[in-house]
């Protein structure tokens, strides 16, 4: 799983420029949840309005 950091890395930074970007933000609901970690998970779901 080297490749996680550098692509969650690249996502976060993608997220910053478009905020509001579905895709982007469902991406990172699932990796955040892949790996285990709730709190970011849960941060991501509230964006989503989930």
């Amino acid at each position: 799983m080297n490749y996680l950091p550098k692509g969650l890395t690249f996502t976060e930074e993608a997220l910053k420029t478009n905020p509001d970007n579905q895709g982007i933000l469902t991406q990172l609901k699932n990796i955040y949840g892949a790996m285990g970690d709730n709190e970011n998970f849960m941060r991501i779901k509230k964006m989503l309005g989930e």
